[in-house]
C-alpha cells in the first residue's frame, strides 16, 4: 500500500543537516544555492518544506515587515525552488507551493521548476556543457565571438588563478551596484561564504591581467554538476581589449572534457544574453512567481531589502 506524501514545514533549527545534504546530493535538479551553508550565509532567515523523509526540499527564505513574514529572493541566489530525488510531478510542485502560501501571505521567488496552477514568468539562464574537447566546444562559437577572441589574443592578456576574490567582488560592486542594489552586508556575507567554500575546494577564482593590472575577473562556484559564474566583472579597459571574451573562453578551455556544465546565471538583459549565446550556450529558463494575499491596505506594499 502506498504511503501518501507528507509535506512538513520545518524551521531552520528542526532541519537535519545530514539528511538535507544527502538529499541535495542525490537530486537531479540540485543546485549549489540549496546547500544549507549557502542559505545560512545569504538569507536573513530560512525555513523549509520537506517531503516525507527528505525526499524533496523547498527552502523558504523569509523576512518580516509590518508584522508579516514574507518570502523573498536573497542576494546572490539566482534560484531555489524544489529539489527532489525523484521526478517531480506537476501536482507535487503545486502542492509545495500551496503549502508555502499557507505559511506566507506574500511571496516572490525564483523556482527551478515550472508551476502549473501558479502564474509564472520565464527568466533566462544559459548553460554550456563542458564534456567535449575544447576544439569541439569552440567550433560552435559564433563568428563575432571568434573575431573578438582573435583581437584579444593580440593584446598579450594573462589568464591566471593568482587573483583575490575580494578584488573581483569590489570591481563587481563598483560597476553594478546601481543596477543590482545589493547591500554592503550582502557582499560581506558572500565574502564569508566564499572563504568557507574555498576550504572545500568549491571555488574557482580567475583573473585576466594586462600590464600587471587586473582588467577582468570571475568568481565561480563548483559542485559535482556545475561551474556557476557567480560574479564576473570587466572594467572599461578590459572591455576595449575583449578581456571578458578571453576570460570565459579560458574557463571553457580549462574545464573542457569534464562532466561539468558552465552555468552563466542569466540573463534577461539582451546584450548579456547575446554574449552568452555566442559561446553556444543553451537557454534553460527558471521561473519567477509572486503571490500576495496580504490584507488591505498592507496588500499593496512592495517587499524591499532587509528590515531585520
Amino acid at each position: 500500500m502506498n504511503t501518501p506524501n507528507e509535506i512538513k514545514y520545518l524551521s531552520r533549527e528542526q532541519i537535519d543537516e545530514k539528511k538535507w545534504a544527502a538529499c541535495l546530493e542525490q537530486c537531479q535538479n540540485g543546485l549549489v544555492y540549496g546547500c544549507h551553508h549557502y542559505l545560512d550565509a545569504m538569507c536573513s532567515h530560512w525555513d523549509a518544506l520537506v517531503l516525507n523523509d527528505y525526499e524533496a526540499l523547498m527552502p523558504l527564505p523569509w523576512r518580516k515587515k509590518w508584522g508579516f513574514r514574507y518570502i523573498y529572493q536573497p542576494a546572490f541566489i539566482q534560484q531555489t525552488g524544489i529539489f527532489s530525488i525523484n521526478q517531480l510531478s506537476p501536482d507535487l510542485v503545486d502542492a509545495f507551493l500551496h503549502n508555502a502560501r499557507k505559511y506566507f501571505s506574500f511571496g516572490e521567488l525564483n523556482l527551478n521548476v515550472a508551476p502549473v496552477t501558479f502564474s509564472s514568468k520565464n527568466r533566462n539562464n544559459y548553460i554550456l556543457a563542458l564534456d567535449q574537447p575544447y576544439s569541439i566546444i569552440s567550433s560552435s562559437y559564433h563568428n563575432d565571438l571568434k573575431k573578438n577572441l582573435k583581437e584579444a589574443n593580440k593584446n598579450r592578456l594573462l589568464f591566471t588563478e593568482n587573483v583575490n576574490h575580494s578584488d573581483i567582488l569590489s570591481l563587481y560592486k563598483n560597476l553594478y551596484q546601481s543596477i543590482m542594489g545589493f547591500k554592503e552586508s550582502d557582499y560581506e556575507h558572500m565574502e564569508i561564504l566564499i572563504r568557507f567554500l574555498e576550504t572545500q575546494g568549491r571555488v574557482v577564482i580567475r583573473g585576466v591581467f594586462h600590464e600587471q593590472e587586473m582588467i577582468s575577473g570571475a568568481v565561480c562556484l563548483k559542485d559535482a554538476r556545475r561551474l556557476y559564474l557567480l560574479v564576473s566583472a570587466t572594467n572599461e579597459r578590459g572591455r576595449k581589449l575583449s578581456a571578458n571574451h578571453f576570460l570565459i573562453d579560458s574557463l571553457v578551455k580549462e574545464f573542457s572534457e569534464t562532466k561539468l556544465v558552465l552555468d552563466f546565471e542569466g540573463s534577461d538583459q539582451p546584450g548579456i544574453a547575446h554574449f552568452y549565446k555566442n559561446f553556444g550556450a543553451e537557454n534553460h529558463p527558471y521561473y519567477f512567481i509572486l503571490w500576495n494575499s496580504l490584507p488591505w491596505p498592507v496588500k499593496y506594499f512592495k517587499a524591499q531589502p532587509a528590515h531585520d
